[in-house]
């Protein structure tokens, strides 16, 4: 099942796929169900122009329909929530993989908290959620969970910092921090989980939700430090001598029940 690709409704080996260029996003399902496709493909509209030349004609009940077909013909477990991988070729040709099957039944706050490294890197094309993009961040977490003896780990996540100083993504993902009654949001990727999250938000009492830039040398100053992608909330305990707490994270993952 892992090696198999659906595109356009047609079962492929994966590997021969690769290589081609493609906009992405990664869908959470409930049960056979993919979730807010139609955000997903609005996102990627915005970019699709910008690399196809014209608009998806791909729509969101094929997308749902597809993932549907694909999960009962691979005899995924419909009792349990999957990450879906949707890849947009061109304006009429989309392919869809199952990337995992999460551990949670619902989109949340995860249980692990990772430590975070620092890597000054710039991000190709401001985040665009294109596969180079993936293909970027993937290099940069094999680059952070090395070890000193040179024994490869997985716990730990990159952090992004530009040249000017501000931090621009988390394991390929917005930046999200808490200091004092602000909940920050770094202006930089956009998904659909973030703009979930900021609607949770918005909702909060005594807290006042700010799109701007965090900088680098206010990571010791920060109360929490996380980022939200289609696996839920991921609270960071760490990053370069820095530790956070995750109350604001645990009030956010009730919030939204």
């Amino acid at each position: 099942m892992d090696d198999t690709i659906y595109i356009n409704g047609r079962a492929y080996e994966r590997h021969r796929h690769f290589g081609r260029p493609y906009l992405r996003q990664l869908v959470r399902t409930d049960g056979a169900r993919a979730l807010y496709v139609a955000e997903h493909l609005e996102l990627l509209n915005n970019y699709a122009r910008q690399f196809f030349g014209e608009r998806i004609t791909v729509t969101a009940e094929q997308i749902v329909r597809e993932v549907d077909a694909m999960l009962r013909a691979e005899r995924y477990s419909l009792l349990k929530s999957h990450i879906i991988e949707l890849r947009i070729y061109g304006a009429n040709q989309f392919s869809l993989h199952v990337v995992e099957t999460s551990l949670y039944d619902r989109f949340g706050l995860r249980a692990i908290r990772p430590v975070a490294r620092i890597v000054e890197e710039s991000i190709p094309l401001n985040g665009a959620p294109t596969g180079a993009f993936a293909e970027f961040v993937a290099i940069l977490r094999r680059r952070v969970n090395i070890a000193e003896d040179g024994e490869p780990t997985r716990n730990t996540v990159p952090v992004t910092v530009e040249r000017n100083g501000c931090i621009s993504s988390i394991d390929g993902a917005t930046p999200i921090a808490i200091k004092g009654r602000q909940i920050i949001f770094a202006p930089h990727v956009e998904s659909v989980e973030v703009q979930r999250i900021k609607e949770v938000c918005a909702r909060l009492r005594r807290s006042e939700v700010v799109v701007r830039e965090i900088l680098c040398e206010e990571l010791a100053s920060l109360d929490e430090l996380m980022y939200v992608d289609t696996r839920g909330i991921t609270s960071i305990i760490e990053c370069e001598g820095a530790v956070y707490a995750d109350i604001i994270a645990n009030v956010l993952d009730r919030a939204m029940e």
